[in-house]
C-alpha cells in the first residue's frame, strides 16, 4: 500500500533495484525565530562570554577589545550582535511595560473589590444589628403572649 492511499503501491524494477538503499531520514525542520535575521551567534552567546569572565574584567577596555577582535577573527559579526542586542531590549522594554500596565490594571481592579468589601461589611453590620433586634423584639412579644 502507498504511504498516503489505501492503493497497493506497485513495484517497478527501478524501485526494486534500490530496496537496499537506505535514506537517511532530514532533520526535523525547526521553526524559524520571529527574527529570522537572527545571527548565529547572538546577544544571548555575547552575556554568556561575559558573565564566565571574572566582574573586574568586564568593564576593562582592552579585555572587551580582545573579545572584538577575537570574535570578528572568528568571522563573527560584531554589528549583528548590537542590531540583536537593540531588538532584545526592544522586546524586553515592551513586555515590562505590559507588565506595568497589568499592574496597574491588577491595582485598580484591588481597589475597586476592597471598596465593595468596605460596603458589604457595612451593609453585613447594619443587617446583623437590625435582624438581632427584629428577634429580640419577636421574643419578647411571645414572651408577653
Amino acid at each position: 500500500m502507498g504511504l498516503w492511499s489505501d492503493k497497493p503501491k506497485q513495484k517497478t524494477s527501478a524501485a526494486t533495484a534500490h530496496e537496499d538503499v537506505r535514506v537517511e531520514p532530514e532533520p526535523p525542520v525547526q521553526a524559524a525565530p520571529a527574527n529570522a535575521a537572527r545571527p548565529a551567534y547572538g546577544i544571548g552567546d555575547a552575556i554568556n562570554l561575559m558573565r564566565s569572565l571574572p566582574q573586574d574584567l568586564q568593564t576593562t577596555d582592552i579585555v572587551v577589545q580582545v573579545i572584538k577582535r577575537t570574535l570578528e577573527s572568528a568571522k563573527i559579526d560584531v554589528a549583528a550582535i548590537i542590531v540583536d542586542a537593540t531588538h532584545k531590549e526592544d522586546t524586553i522594554e515592551k513586555r515590562i511595560r505590559t507588565l506595568q500596565e497589568e499592574i496597574a490594571h491588577h491595582e485598580s481592579e484591588i481597589q475597586t473589590r476592597t471598596g465593595e468589601i468596605s460596603r458589604l461589611q457595612v451593609d453585613l453590620e447594619e443587617t446583623s444589628r437590625v435582624k438581632e433586634r427584629l428577634v429580640m423584639a419577636e421574643k419578647l412579644t411571645n414572651a408577653g403572649e
